[in-house]
């Protein structure tokens, strides 16, 4: 798995995240968007970064939508963060400010005068030391206030808790873990590999794990839209080329839009309109299977998979009638599963409602997801 990809499906899995930007080299975004959409990260934003961690960091926070009011911050090179570590940065950092991951120093600390030979000067306590990871976690507010207040000078901190500690203010130490490990050098790669290759042995991968799993989750889903004679019929994939489609931002593909709430409601991830706002362009006229294939990947980086999905529809037209079964396959495609587990029905309201109306179309669903078996491919 790429150490970008396996960096970021924890904070997409983790129940305290609500967004993600993507900071990459400006010659690297396409690749970068292509990349998590490939692994069923699509929904974040990937902007360009600058010449520094600072710059690159700021333009990130400047990206941020004005609802977000706690940003964490973490370097993609240590790809073997947990979601139970975010959590707890980001819950410490709601209640004190500013919070980061840290470890104490274990080691004695050796103080070395370098020259032609390298010689030990003396000893440093190590009492009291602590070695920062990420995430770090901020009230938006003060971090920005932190860039603000350093300037030019900005670019010579090497994290952002410097920053917040130039203003006077102590960022709360979070106890992280010694496999948090940054990738710097080629041997860094050999054991991250190999930390990661344990892991996933396990079967129900500590490194995707949430901080309260349960063997067992259940969603429901509901959506409905009004009918609109300007666009295709979608439902569940398929066009109906002789109705009418259905108003909204994307396709409108109301069956879709139902098992994909059910889904996110199932790994607590909240909703669609969270994950894909109907004010973003890049999600205008989107396929609402790629974005099911999106909510599966969140699902997959909680080590999560669908076992079953019961959607119903609710319409007086049109019938699905031959189509269910490409409907299903549609459905178990998207999400990674055998489409012998995917329910699709349709029913009236006989004639009451706005669906009796045939003002729009209503669809629910009710979804189980578990825990992957370990061999399950995690997208």
């Amino acid at each position: 798995m790429p150490v970008l990809v396996r960096a970021a499906r924890p904070f997409v899995a983790s129940q305290r995240v609500q967004g993600l930007v993507v900071v990459a080299p400006a010659a690297y975004l396409e690749r970068t968007e292509a990349l998590l959409a490939e692994h069923g990260l699509g929904a974040a934003r990937v902007i360009a970064g600058g010449e520094t961690r600072a710059e690159s960091v700021k333009n990130g926070l400047d990206a941020l939508p004005a609802s977000c009011k706690v940003v964490a911050v973490h370097d993609a090179a240590r790809p073997l963060v947990r979601a139970q570590w975010i959590e707890r940065v980001v819950e410490a950092a709601e209640r004190h400010g500013a919070a980061l991951l840290a470890t104490p120093i274990s080691d004695t600390i050796k103080r070395v005068e370098a020259g032609e030979l390298s010689v030990s000067s003396g000893t440093v306590q190590r009492q009291g030391l602590w070695l920062a990871q990420t995430p770090q976690a901020f009230e938006r507010s003060l971090l920005e206030r932190a860039f603000g207040r350093a300037g030019e000078s900005a670019r010579d901190a090497t994290d952002e808790a410097a920053l917040v500690e130039s203003m006077g203010h102590q960022p709360v130490i979070v106890e992280g873990d010694r496999t948090n490990l940054k990738l710097t050098g080629p041997r860094d790669r050999e054991l991250l590999a190999a930390l990661a290759a344990v892991a996933d042995q396990e079967g129900e991968s500590a490194l995707f794990k949430s901080a309260s799993p349960q063997a067992v989750k259940v969603g429901t889903g509901y959506d409905a839209h009004r009918f609109a004679s300007d666009r295709p019929l979608v439902l569940g994939g398929v066009r109906f080329r002789d109705r009418d489609g259905l108003l909204g931002h994307s396709d409108a593909d109301v069956l879709t839009h139902a098992v994909a709430d059910a889904l996110l409601g199932a790994i607590g991830a909240g909703d669609l309109g969270l994950h894909f706002p109907d004010d973003d362009p890049r999600f205008r006229d989107a396929s609402s299977l790629d974005l099911l294939r999106e909510v599966a990947g969140m699902a997959a980086g909680q080590g999560l998979v669908v076992r079953n999905v019961d959607a119903t529809l609710l319409a007086e037209e049109p019938r699905l009638g031959p189509r269910r079964d490409e409907i299903r396959r549609n459905l178990a495609s998207a999400l990674g599963i055998e489409d012998s587990v995917v329910s699709v029905k349709a029913t009236t309201t006989e004639g009451m409602g706005f669906v009796g109306r045939q003002e729009g179309i209503a669809a629910i669903a009710t979804l189980l997801v578990g825990e992957t078996d370990g061999k399950r491919d995690r997208r």
